[in-house]
């Protein structure tokens, strides 16, 4: 029993990590990945407890990617001072129908849980942020965008920013653990573009002697 406490740790240590970019303790790098890699194939071929269905993707929606989208909504707002205008929105496709399910509420965007019916029927949802015109002088003005897909699969349902890509059984739910590893992330590649955008107007900027 301890030796299985101590390898579900060390697997959730390595997935974390993995989110969060961060190297692998051990020298042996490939031999973790594809240690890392068989824990991910075993989590989708062991028992599978619960399939997607309405029901279930409308638990995730209301409760874990809720969640995650007002925690980058609350990120977001710090970069409000650098830029003209922020706005975002979650938008979802089907089968037949693509849509929005969140209406304009001062810039960000309110998620509207109304419509149950196209909720459930979801394939996709993902989740949008755009960021217009950096309003600093002396910086060539540019814009940002960034968004996290969310695949509603048949076993499973998965969070996808390239290159991570959380994916957890339908049992499962996003642990805060794992929103936060998302939103540093997130963030982190933001202040990374703002930096290079930075460089760029230095370079078109030479200081004249």
């Amino acid at each position: 029993i301890e030796f299985i406490a101590e390898s579900v740790n060390e697997s959730l240590t390595l997935m974390l990590n993995g989110i969060k970019g961060l190297p692998f303790e051990d020298d042996n790098d490939i031999d973790k990945q594809f240690w890392l890699l068989d824990q991910k194939i075993n989590v989708l071929s062991s028992n599978i407890n619960k399939f997607k269905s309405p029901e279930i993707i409308n638990k995730i929606i209301n409760h874990n990617i809720v969640d995650l989208y007002k925690e980058l909504v609350l990120q977001s707002e710090k970069f409000v001072d650098y830029y003209i205008s922020i706005s975002s929105a979650i938008y979802y496709s089907n089968d037949n129908k693509v849509g929005r399910l969140t209406k304009k509420e001062n810039g960000f965007k309110k998620i509207d849980l109304s419509n149950l019916k196209i909720i459930s029927e979801a394939t996709v949802l993902r989740l949008q942020f755009m960021f217009f015109d950096f309003n600093r002088k002396g910086v060539i003005p540019f814009f940002h965008s960034q968004s996290l897909t969310i695949n509603f699969e048949n076993l499973f349902y998965e969070i996808f920013d390239p290159p991570v890509i959380i994916r957890k059984s339908y049992d499962e739910e996003i642990t805060n653990e794992e929103i936060k590893a998302i939103i540093n992330k997130i963030t982190q590649d933001h202040i990374k573009y703002i930096e290079q955008q930075l460089s760029n107007s230095t370079n078109h900027n030479p200081t004249i002697l």
